[in-house]
């Protein structure tokens, strides 16, 4: 379990899920509500890791789009599609790709 994470089993049902924003780092926070309480979700069991992974590089994607439409107000399309392009992942991504 990661340091300050308290392992959770059987918390559902799921009542929605959320994303709290990235906090100025490279890793978005994801959460999730139950009727018992508000989590954010730190490391994925090995079942669900697959899907976390593709939610957590769209939510990176959405971060580079954000960032950059919110410097450059006067964007291009193509000029978006080039940033996205040329921005690595971060570590915590290694195997995401925006190409």
């Amino acid at each position: 379990c990661p340091e300050g994470g308290v392992p959770a089993k059987a918390i559902g049902p799921i009542n929605s899920w959320w994303i709290a924003g990235f906090d100025g780092g490279e890793r978005g926070l994801l959460g999730i509500t139950t009727a018992f309480g508000e989590y954010f979700l730190m490391n994925p069991s090995d079942q669900y890791a697959p899907i976390l992974e593709n939610l957590l590089v769209k939510m990176y994607l959405s971060k580079i789009v954000i960032e950059y439409l919110t410097d450059h107000l006067d964007a291009i399309y193509e000029d978006l599609l080039n940033t996205i392009q040329t921005t690595p992942p971060p570590d915590s991504l290694p195997s995401a790709k925006f190409t």
